[in-house]
């Protein structure tokens, strides 16, 4: 853990408390984790996990830690780890992704939460999307780039009932 700037960011919002016990449930840490240590064996990280927050209460934390990067400096990588939509059929998840991914694609972290609440996506991760979407605006970042997407039924072979995922880069 960078401690350095794990501390920083608990200081820049009253949003952010330290809470180890917040992982112990949370898997997306342990699976983002070995990827970045792959890439990077001395990465060190600052994990936050997010269980509730409003719309206004991402777009705070979210320029919060786009403020505490940009004064801490050096390359700081934000990494966000989310389902699309889950359990539906394919068909449905594509069109329901489609149109959480275009909010992405146009950084609107707003349109992202109200769509996925009226359209019913099941996007686990919407929170941290949305906070990250705002950390990056706060950083200066200007387009957002679909990498991939695909859903669980092109590995399975079970078209019925699949969970669809997303890459994106946002610079």
């Amino acid at each position: 853990v960078n401690t350095a700037l794990a501390s920083k960011l608990s200081a820049s919002t009253p949003l952010i408390t330290v809470d180890d016990s917040a992982h112990v449930n949370e898997h997306s840490l342990e699976v983002q984790l070995p990827f970045l240590q792959r890439l990077n064996k001395c990465v060190k990280i600052a994990p936050i996990t997010v269980m509730a927050a409003t719309k206004n209460e991402c777009k705070e934390l979210g320029s919060a830690i786009g403020r505490t990067i940009r004064t801490f400096g050096g390359d700081i990588l934000i990494v966000v780890s989310s389902d699309m939509n889950h359990y539906e059929q394919e068909s449905i998840t594509r069109e329901k992704d489609r149109i959480a991914i275009e909010t992405v694609l146009a950084l609107d972290s707003g349109a992202l939460l109200e769509v996925t609440e009226s359209r019913h996506i099941t996007m686990c991760g919407v929170l941290p999307t949305a906070i990250a979407i705002e950390a990056a605006l706060t950083l200066g970042a200007d387009k957002a780039e679909l990498v991939m997407h695909e859903t669980s039924g092109t590995a399975t072979g079970d078209f019925d009932s699949v969970v669809g995922y997303a890459a994106f880069i946002i610079k």
